[in-house]
């Protein structure tokens, strides 16, 4: 009976750390998405070359599938020369982004309202102070459940709740 218990927690407590491995996979995919919302305004040659780096296809392969020659997607990546209109629309379809992403200024955008009418705007310090008082409202519910009803478990649904807010909140921040 003794190695039977012995075998449930230790079935509960793999299962418990798959649970955090998941979180922490699921929490770092988000953090790499809050990076590359904050990457450094780019043009089109900027936008062509890093959808091309982040498919891992050399210049050569991307020529391929475009048909052109390796040399043109070279300047284009440069700028030296910029790429027609059916080869804009067919990399839209090849790195699946839109037409608009590739060819407006990302600055356009920003000031554009319309476009961003459910962001809003969040320093990294206000975001710092938020992120603290989510967290420490958190700690305060995960206390008061745990001594008012003795329920000390609930930290398994508090603490994941506050990450997936804390990332939602970082998302939508400008």
């Amino acid at each position: 009976m003794l190695v039977l218990l012995n075998k449930h927690r230790n079935l509960k407590l793999t299962k418990f750390i798959a649970k955090l491995v998941e979180c922490n996979h699921f929490s770092q995919y988000y953090f790499d998405k809050i990076k590359t919302i904050e990457v450094i305004r780019m043009s089109l040659n900027q936008k062509i070359a890093q959808l091309r780096n982040d498919n891992n296809w050399s210049q050569e392969e991307l020529a391929e599938k475009l048909n052109v020659s390796r040399q043109s997607v070279s300047k284009w990546e440069s700028g030296q020369a910029k790429p027609d209109l059916d080869k804009i629309i067919a990399l839209s379809d090849i790195f699946d982004v839109s037409t608009d992403y590739l060819l407006k200024d990302d600055n356009e955008e920003k000031s554009n309202p319309s476009t961003n009418k459910h962001h809003f705007s969040l320093s990294w310090v206000q975001f710092g102070r938020l992120n603290s008082a989510i967290w420490a409202i958190a700690g305060a519910i995960y206390a008061i459940c745990g001594f008012a009803f003795d329920n000390w478990n609930s930290g398994m649904i508090i603490f994941p709740i506050t990450l997936i807010l804390t990332i939602i909140i970082r998302l939508f921040a400008h």
